[in-house]
């Protein structure tokens, strides 16, 4: 999985990380214990095969605390030499408050 080209203040307080500590990084750092290994493979062919997808993932706060990422996968592709980028939105685990905004993400491949 590229590394991460945006994220939204709305993933920021989902994640407990910041733009800038997330910016050229994959999302492996949301990875824990709990974390479907089959479901994070299927995220990542997913990306490399610029196909569209939605895998909902157990992933971890920085302070430890854990949510439920729904991710979809929509791929956008130019021509080459340019990357092909897979735009992701997350959710909160159902049953929680939706967030005013969106979490959003884009991450090359």
């Amino acid at each position: 999985l590229g590394g991460l080209v945006y994220c939204n203040s709305a993933f920021e307080r989902l994640s407990g990380r910041s733009m800038v500590e997330m910016q050229g990084g994959g999302l492996q750092c949301l990875m824990g214990p709990g974390t479907d290994r089959e479901h994070l493979q299927r995220l990542y062919r997913a990306i490399n095969n610029q196909q569209p997808d939605t895998i909902r993932l157990l992933c971890y706060h920085r302070s430890g605390r854990t949510f439920w990422n729904s991710i979809s996968i929509c791929p956008i592709t130019s021509t080459p030499p340019c990357h092909p980028h897979a735009p992701h939105t997350s959710h909160p685990p159902s049953g929680s408050q939706p967030p005013t905004h969106p979490n959003h993400l884009l991450t090359s491949s």
